[in-house]
């Protein structure tokens, strides 16, 4: 059978994995000033423990980052702007989505939501 071209997200983790996938449109400014982090919960209850951290986004491009994580952990996460104006508007149309296991965790492209020093996300995965 020839290999199919769409992908599927399910099987390109580990088993107690799930794909968490970002989307970012950059804005004129994001390889200096943005930072995403996904933080996950510690023993006592915060979100203090970096799972993942991607930077140095090319400006006005969208690009796709994938990282498989563990279904059992509880997350959130949090993109900073240096510039403190955010991803949208002052230099562009930008912003992100975040999804984990093909649900959609965080979405500041729908509505232009990200326009201050840092945004995050409300809790996912097992919490």
């Amino acid at each position: 059978a020839a290999p199919s071209a769409s992908p599927v997200q399910s099987d390109e983790c580990p088993s107690g994995q799930a794909m968490m996938v970002l989307t970012v449109t950059a804005d004129g400014k994001s390889k200096k000033q943005n930072i995403f982090i996904v933080k996950k919960r510690n023993a006592n209850n915060k979100f203090k423990i970096q799972e993942w951290k991607k930077k140095k986004f090319p400006n006005n491009e969208v690009n796709f980052y994938k990282t498989c994580m563990d279904t059992s952990e509880c997350y959130k996460t949090f993109m900073k702007d240096k510039g403190k104006n955010g991803m949208c508007c002052a230099n562009g149309e930008g912003g992100y989505v975040v999804t984990f296991n093909g649900v959609t965790i965080m979405d500041t492209l729908a509505d232009s939501s990200f326009d201050g020093k840092f945004s995050k996300s409300g809790k996912f995965g097992q919490c």
